[in-house]
């Protein structure tokens, strides 16, 4: 007969050791629903593109993954210094393009702001992208990582693609910021 003691190691040895006995399916996604949320964060960056017509950059910053908002605040902290070597007159006339103040470029500009700024640009470079229509994903192994193959033309001859990351829970797109 085992004492009051034993059994309580017993018991508390077997809490831990069925602790540790999970099946591993909680975080697991089918490769169809991966490819079903790859594409709905595909149609958030061809929307967020968009709103850049009106000057909207929230959303595209939203989206964007960590890589490219260390890419914007890298360009923005270039911008700032290329800025900083202009007169204050050639400042004030450059600030004006861009829709903010001088000081509002040389002193605050983060990647986020660098975006805002960049709006116009960002879109002319990527506005082919609101029309296109996906080809085919691929997805690496560990599902956190996707190449979304798409047609902005029939006539193209290859298939340009865009890398999504999965951060946060949530798909973002690697986009180069110009």
């Amino acid at each position: 007969m085992l004492s009051r003691r034993a059994w309580y190691w017993l018991l508390v040895g077997l809490l831990f050791l069925s602790g540790g006995c999970t099946t591993g399916k909680k975080n697991k996604r089918t490769e169809e629903s991966v490819r079903a949320e790859v594409t709905e964060s595909f149609g958030r960056l061809k929307e967020a593109i968009a709103d850049l017509r009106r000057g909207d950059a929230e959303k595209l910053w939203d989206i964007l993954a960590e890589e490219s908002h260390a890419e914007a605040a890298k360009k923005a902290k270039q911008f700032r210094a290329e800025f900083a070597k202009l007169d204050k007159q050639e400042q004030a006339e450059q600030a004006k393009e861009y829709g903010a103040t001088a000081d509002q470029i040389r002193e605050k500009l983060s990647g986020y702001g660098y975006v805002q700024l960049m709006a116009e640009k960002i879109y002319k470079r990527w506005w082919m992208l609101t029309a296109a229509e996906i080809d085919h994903i691929t997805l690496d192994q560990k599902k956190v990582e996707a190449l979304v193959y798409y047609k902005q033309d029939d006539a193209e001859p290859q298939i340009p693609s865009l890398r999504f990351v999965l951060e946060d829970d949530q798909w973002n797109a690697i986009l180069p910021i110009p």
